[in-house]
Formats: C-alpha cells, sequence, structure tokens
C-alpha cells in the first residue's frame, strides 16, 4: 500500500493510487480512527450533515449513520468520503500521516494523463474503476482551481463486455461524471451541471452544459431556449448536438436532451492534446459558471478566469511550434526588475551588451509549451526570471540536480506573484512542466 512523505512535491505518479485501487487497507488499517479523521476534517471545512450527503450521494440516514459511528465503514465509503473532501484515502488510513503535508497533486495526475490511463486500463481492471470514478474528478477540479468539497461529484464508470453464451453485449452505458456547485441545487429540482459522458467502446466523448431537472420536463424546452439565448449558442451547435445524440443514442443520456444548453461530441481520435484538453475543461466550466448566474444569480466563476484573456491564433502557434517567446516589452519589465542580475546567483558576470547593460536572458518558469490553460498570462513578466547566459543554458540542459534546484528557487520567490496573477501550479507540476518528473 502506497501512503505519501512528509516531503513528496517532487513526487509524479505514474497509475492512481493504490488505496483507489486495493480494498486491503480495510484489513490494515483502524478503520474507526479512518471514520474520526474523515468526521474530524469534515467539521473542518464547514460542512453539514445535508452539505455532506449532497456531496457523496448518500442518504440523510447513511450519512448519518456513518458521521455517528452508527454503520460500519467500508473501503467504498471511504473513496467517496475522501473524495467529497478533495482528498484521495491516503491521509485517513495512515495513522502515522500528517494531513497538513497531504498535496493532492502527488496523488492525481493532469487530466490529459488521467485521460490517456483511463483508455489503456482494461475495462474490468480495478484501475479502470477507481480512474473514472475517483481521480479523473479530483483531477479535473483541482486542475480548475476550485475548492473541491464545494462540488457534487456523480461518477460511474462503464462497462461493456459479451456474454460467451449468447455472444450479446452487455453493460453498454457511458462513463460518466458530472458536477454541480452545491449551494446552486434547489427544491424545484432544476440545477445547472456540467460533465463529461464516454462511450462504453471508448470511441466518444460527449462534454455538456445542461439543465438537470429531475421532476420531469415541466417547461424544459423554453427553458433551454431561453438560456440558449442568453449564453448566445449557436444555433448550428445545437443541431450537431442532436445529431450526435441520434447516432449515439444506444449509450446517449437521455435526461441530458431534455437540458442541454451546450455540448460537444466527438469521436476519441479527436480529442485535444496534452494543455489544450484542459483548456476545453476551462471553457466548459466557464460557460457551467455563466449558466449559474443566469439561472441562480450566483457569481462562481473564480477571479483567475475573470482576469485571464486567451491567447490570440498567432500566440498558439508559437506555442505549438516551439517558436514562443515574451514580448520585447515584457523581457524588458523583468531584466529591469532584477536589475540586470542573474537570479540564480547575483554574483554571475557577464558581458556588456550594445544598449550598455549587462546581458541577460529571460526564461518562464512555467513554460509556454503547457501554459495554454492560462491564457496571456503566461506571456507576462511574472512567470519570467531573469539569467545569465550560462544559467539560462544550465536550465536547459544542466544536470538533473543542477535544474531541480534552480527550478526550486525560481519557484519559491515568484510562486505568490503566479499566484495573483492567475497562474496556480504546485512545484510538482512545474518540475513536470520542465521535463524533470519521475
Amino acid at each position: 500500500m502506497f501512503f505519501f512523505e512528509q516531503d513528496n512535491s517532487r513526487d509524479v505518479h505514474k497509475r492512481v493510487t493504490e488505496s483507489l485501487i486495493s480494498d486491503s487497507f480495510v484489513y490494515t488499517s483502524n478503520m474507526e480512527n479512518t471514520r474520526i479523521l474523515l468526521g474530524k476534517e469534515t467539521e473542518k471545512q464547514g460542512l453539514r450533515g445535508a452539505d455532506l450527503a449532497e456531496l457523496t450521494g448518500w442518504s440523510p440516514s447513511k450519512t448519518s449513520k456513518l458521521t455517528a459511528g452508527k454503520q460500519k465503514l467500508t473501503a467504498e465509503d471511504t473513496r467517496i468520503w475522501a473524495r467529497a473532501l478533495g482528498y484521495t484515502p491516503d491521509p485517513f488510513i495512515n495513522e502515522d500521516a500528517d494531513i497538513r503535508f497531504y498535496k493532492l497533486d502527488a496523488y492525481i495526475r493532469k487530466p490529459s494523463d488521467v485521460l490517456e490511463a483511463y483508455f489503456d486500463a482494461s475495462d474490468d481492471s480495478p484501475e479502470h474503476t477507481a480512474i473514472a470514478n475517483y481521480e479523473l474528478p479530483l483531477s479535473i477540479l483541482s486542475m480548475l482551481g476550485v475548492k473541491p468539497s464545494d462540488y457534487a461529484i456523480r461518477a460511474n464508470a462503464s462497462y461493456f463486455g459479451i456474454d460467451p453464451y449468447s455472444k450479446k453485449g452487455f453493460g453498454n452505458t457511458a462513463t460518466s461524471i458530472r458536477f454541480w456547485q452545491r449551494t446552486t441545487s434547489s427544491g424545484e429540482n432544476m440545477t445547472p451541471e456540467f460533465g463529461l459522458w464516454i462511450s462504453p467502446d471508448n470511441d466518444f466523448f460527449l462534454s455538456a452544459v445542461y439543465l438537470n431537472r429531475r421532476d420531469g420536463e415541466g417547461g424544459m424546452s423554453a427553458l433551454r431556449a431561453t438560456y440558449k439565448d442568453a449564453l448566445q449558442i449557436e444555433e448550428s451547435d445545437a443541431e450537431a448536438f442532436d445529431s450526435f445524440a441520434k447516432e449515439n443514442k444506444d449509450w446517449f443520456p437521455q435526461f441530458l436532451k431534455k437540458g442541454e444548453i451546450v455540448a460537444v461530441g466527438a469521436s476519441t481520435n479527436n480529442l485535444p492534446g496534452p494543455g489544450d484538453l484542459e483548456n476545453v475543461l476551462i471553457r466548459l466550466f466557464k460557460q457551467y459558471c455563466a449558466l449559474v448566474w443566469e439561472v441562480k444569480g450566483i457569481d462562481l466563476l473564480p477571479e483567475k478566469y475573470k482576469q485571464r484573456e486567451e491567447l490570440s491564433v498567432f500566440q498558439q502557434y508559437d506555442i505549438l511550434t516551439g517558436a514562443a517567446d515574451f514580448p520585447v516589452d515584457v523581457k524588458e519589465e523583468i531584466l529591469q526588475r532584477e536589475n540586470y542580475k542573474c537570479e540564480n546567483d547575483p554574483t554571475h558576470k557577464t558581458f556588456i551588451d550594445a544598449n550598455g547593460k549587462p546581458y541577460m536572458e529571460t526564461a518562464p518558469i512555467v513554460p509556454f509549451s503547457v501554459g495554454v490553460q492560462f491564457g496571456q498570462t503566461i506571456f507576462q513578466a511574472e512567470n519570467g526570471a531573469c539569467l545569465c547566459p550560462i544559467c539560462r543554458a544550465k536550465m536547459r540542459y544542466g544536470t538533473l540536480s543542477d535544474r531541480e534546484d534552480m527550478i526550486l528557487k525560481l519557484f519559491r520567490k515568484h510562486q505568490k506573484a503566479l499566484q495573483e496573477k492567475g497562474i496556480e501550479v504546485t512545484l510538482t507540476q512545474v518540475f513536470t512542466a520542465n521535463g524533470l518528473g519521475q
């Protein structure tokens, strides 16, 4: 069984953590202590019984019994409760662990990597279920930069098999991952949601923002038209959705057809690549926030997305071709900020350039190649470091140890400024982005 170390910031795991796959911790851990730790974290986050019930999908009766210790906690209960709080089970099943040192990003991969792992996993494997039910939902919320315990999750992994005797298929349901902000659900049973679906054969992918009305259609056609108009959804997009739904009716979620506001279905062969997928998810989330504002009058959009300006087509092309660089005025701003001294070692000497200044170079702390989800902020001075030519070369081509030390120093120096600009990344992510993943 895997447990985290206190200093796990550089850990990058290539597979889903063992606690999400195996039930073995039930036999090696003190489950009553696990329940107590989960309860303490629930109280710490200010969650009531009703909040926990909505986050987990448990009945009020089950929620009450589990939190009071009147019902035995199972491995599945542990996973769902931990997920609702924004954790994997690890800090709750290891009695020696200190939750203060827990970092979710040390246990989960970024969404594009998780999705790739999902497609590689066998449908009947524990990893397939764990990725769909736990890792991918947590990865998406973590990447969006929202508090996981603010969002209810309903996730189910698909399974499709062939009966060896009848030769007929069974279990023909899609993998589904649905989210909604828990304060936006209401007694009228009309809740804005966003979600992802993957067909049983893993050949189609669907993302959608929609209204979920659980008490029947109740005028949903008019509501859809109203909110589609408010969000300026193109009629051609709605037609494409209807066509996709018709072609995939065997697995398509019918309730979505009644409440869809904006949705995109595509072949998994055409899924966006690393970085681009995160950008797609951010756009989906922003559309969801816009729908919540229209329906509920609640502003959920984090400030960093309000400040974000999208990349131009030319900037995206430069990123893809490896030609991206800071604008000239931003480079000068970085150099002046550091008084033309090397941030890795201010004592380093260099030659005097044609302008009579010590020659220095600028380097992105979060590489442009993985920063598309941050928009224009990736090209701003807060993401830039001033380095002498030797240190700039060392950052690219130095030994693993030298590169790690330099990036660690630069990240710690600039972390607050990056966060204030909406570039919320962990040290683990910065290491990985700079090619230092384990």
